[in-house]
């Protein structure tokens, strides 16, 4: 019998293009508590680990401010009311992971957007193309720590794993758990930033990035018709 394989994705910058979401959010709250706001290219750069840090990056003082808890629980409530709005696939992404399923191959999601958030948001856009969705929960450590990727290949019984992403915590996360990692550069960080933090596969669209995981999982994916993936 053969082993069991899955592929775990990022999800904000990888399957999911969250930045005008997030951003406007992040936004309402900011001018709601009366500081300025901030561009979505600056945005950008504060994303990926998670609603905390993304609120305490945006406010003065950063945790030290005497009202950050406050703040962060705002963004969290206006995110959840609002992230649906822009927020869509990149494209080829829901394709691509049909054509993983249709080879016996799990698909998994390990993101640092809080757990409830996460499985939410994967519900709306993905379905059943995704086997299990796993965010940021208290008392389990977040990317780049393994424990959830670990969590993933032992609830779905898997001894093979790819971890695919767009920021340097998913090149961390699956050296951590000692799995190879694809970098997507359509996300929220460029490619010369996925290389300095130590990117060896970098794909720049659906198409390749079935290449790669044709490859590292031993399977043929077939070719990505983008316009499915919008």
């Amino acid at each position: 019998m053969s082993e069991k394989k899955v592929v775990i994705f990022d999800l904000d910058g990888t399957l999911l293009d969250t930045l005008c979401d997030l951003g406007d959010s992040l936004n309402r709250m900011l001018e709601h508590f009366g500081y300025p706001t901030h561009s979505y290219e600056k945005i950008k750069d504060m994303v990926g680990n998670g609603a905390t840090v993304l609120t305490l990056s945006a406010i003065p003082g950063g945790k030290d401010n005497p009202h950050a808890q406050e703040y962060i629980a705002y963004f969290r409530t206006n995110y959840n009311d609002n992230s649906n709005k822009k927020t869509r696939p990149y494209d080829g992404i829901i394709e691509l992971l049909g054509k993983i399923r249709e080879k016996g191959i799990y698909t998994a999601v390990v993101t640092n957007k809080p757990h409830h958030a996460a499985t939410a948001i994967c519900d709306d856009f993905f379905g059943d193309k995704l086997d299990m969705v796993i965010g940021d929960r208290e008392g389990v450590r977040r990317k780049p720590y393994p424990d959830s990727v670990f969590e993933v290949m032992d609830s779905l019984c898997a001894k093979d794993a790819v971890y695919v992403g767009d920021a340097d915590t998913d090149i961390e996360v699956a050296k951590n758990a000692g799995i190879p990692s694809v970098s997507v550069t359509w996300g929220f960080r460029d490619r010369n930033f996925l290389v300095e933090h130590g990117a060896e596969v970098l794909v720049d669209n659906a198409n390749e990035l079935a290449c790669s995981l044709s490859g590292l999982l031993a399977t043929n994916l077939g070719e990505i018709t983008p316009a499915e993936g919008k």
